[in-house]
């Protein structure tokens, strides 16, 4: 893996996994929250890694193409329980995909972002589905 990569909901920071294991990476990191965003940065830190992290509410924020989309999105805003960042966000990032990108979302898997990804990014496979969460992967058309 290299090339640009995006981590929407930073909040469990996959992508601090993503540059230790892949240096050649260049992350961004965008949560709503500004304690995500803090713990965002700690992270990086303690890591001995740098990106650049960013608030953002959806998509409102985000410049420029990615290589690579992570995430486990965001489902709540606060104690209340809101699907639409996430998404939007779904519905939107295609947009700010290079040509042949991929996004690997984990979310809980009575959530409906299945359909949603195979309409707005392209062919979507679970990757995997345990203990109440699924793995899932698209490519780009």
């Amino acid at each position: 893996m290299k090339g640009k990569v995006l981590d929407f909901g930073c909040g469990v920071v996959i992508s601090c996994f993503i540059g230790k294991k892949h240096p050649d990476t260049h992350l961004s990191l965008l949560d709503v929250s500004a304690l995500a965003i803090k713990s965002a940065e700690e992270t990086l830190t303690l890591n001995n890694l740098s990106g650049t992290v960013f608030p953002s509410n959806s998509l409102s924020m985000v410049k420029g193409q990615y290589q690579h989309i992570v995430s486990n999105p965001p489902f709540h805003q606060g104690t209340n329980t809101s699907y639409q960042a996430t998404e939007d966000f779904l519905k939107g990032i295609h947009k700010h995909m290079h040509a042949r990108a991929n996004i690997t979302i984990v979310a809980n898997s009575f959530l409906k972002y299945l359909p949603i990804m195979q309409q707005h990014i392209g062919k979507t496979k679970p990757l995997i589905n345990t203990q109440g969460f699924t793995i899932y992967h698209s490519q780009l058309n």
